[in-house]
């Protein structure tokens, strides 16, 4: 008797981790991952894999392969740049974890990775969804886009190897509600109105939800330290000119984006981090030009120290520019 009742208690358990169809797999895989610390040392990989019903990402480059799934295993068949099919085995399966051992298509075949699911951590829906992004190499246009909460669709940048123009396009109900699910993902309470200081080395982001007629607006560079799951909605942004038909339109345009308040915002804190890695560079010639004249007094060389007061000149009429 003690053994049934010890079945009937262990046998949901077991049946609730290990599904029994592909139908099971899809049910709980659905949705954003990521992976324990222990784990990222995977160059290969990012920290979040996303699955959707056909489609899931795990490189770092945030491309999506068509993935389908056979008895416990995970193929994928990149859609990208990358030829190389994946193949990862379910080893363990829940509502908010995940264990998969890496099959084929990567150098550490045979590891096992973990991940747990990514839980909602705010119940916004923002009026509008703003996103700029201002590239670091002349040859990469900016980006300026906007969505509002009917899924319309306003962009200015390149779209399929085109000319950087304005565009509109519809969001479909299903694309709108995953782009949804991200955005409350996102740890709002960890944004910050600047992050960063912007140079010739890096891209300056900006991201703006209108909430009512209040806007929530952070700005800061690729480099500063922004939680995960905002790298994984600003990618989603690059993955919808994939997704959704644009047509080209004439009055989209930097003007028609540079005349909204977010966008506004988010151009003046570009200045504001231009203007704190101004000074920062400053800060820094002025220690290491301090630097040399302590050195300088310790040459004894007459022709060294001609050198050394040379290559001060130099340095503080470089930090005067």
């Amino acid at each position: 008797m003690k053994i049934l009742l010890l079945l009937i208690v262990l046998i949901p358990c077991f049946l609730s981790c290990k599904p029994k169809n592909k139908n099971n797999y899809l049910a709980l895989l659905k949705g954003d991952w990521k992976q324990d610390t222990a784990n990222l040392n995977h160059e290969e990989f990012r920290s979040i894999f996303c699955f959707e019903d056909s489609l899931c990402s795990f490189k770092s480059n945030f491309e999506y392969s068509q993935f389908v799934i056979k008895d416990d295993t995970i193929l994928a068949e990149p859609l990208g740049t990358d030829f190389v099919k994946k193949f990862f085995k379910i080893l363990q399966l829940s509502p908010d974890s995940l264990k998969l051992k890496i099959v084929a298509g990567f150098k550490d075949n045979g590891d096992t990775l973990l991940f747990t699911k990514l839980k909602v951590k705010n119940s916004i829906t923002p009026d509008e969804i703003c996103y700029r992004e201002l590239s670091r190499f002349p040859m990469n246009p900016d980006i300026h886009l906007k969505i509002d909460n009917s899924g319309n669709f306003f962009y200015y940048g390149q779209y399929k190897d085109s000319e950087e123009k304005g565009y509109k396009g519809v969001l479909t109900e299903s694309i709108y509600n995953q782009l949804l699910a991200k955005v409350q993902q996102v740890p709002l309470d960890s944004l910050k109105a600047l992050s960063g200081w912007y140079s010739h080395h890096t891209s300056g982001l900006g991201i703006s939800f209108k909430i009512g007629d209040k806007y929530l607006t952070s700005v800061f560079t690729h480099y500063s330290r922004q939680p995960d799951e905002i790298y994984l909605l600003l990618n989603y942004f690059d993955e919808l000119n994939k997704r959704i038909k644009l047509q080209s339109d004439t009055s989209i345009n930097e003007n028609y984006f540079s005349s909204l308040p977010p966008f506004k915002t988010m151009n003046a804190g570009f200045d504001s981090l231009k203007y704190r890695y101004q000074r920062k560079s400053s800060e820094e010639s002025g220690r290491f030009i301090q630097i040399m004249k302590n050195e300088l007094g310790k040459i004894k060389d007459k022709e060294l120290r001609d050198l050394k007061k040379q290559e001060i000149e130099l340095a503080e009429r470089a930090n005067q520019y």
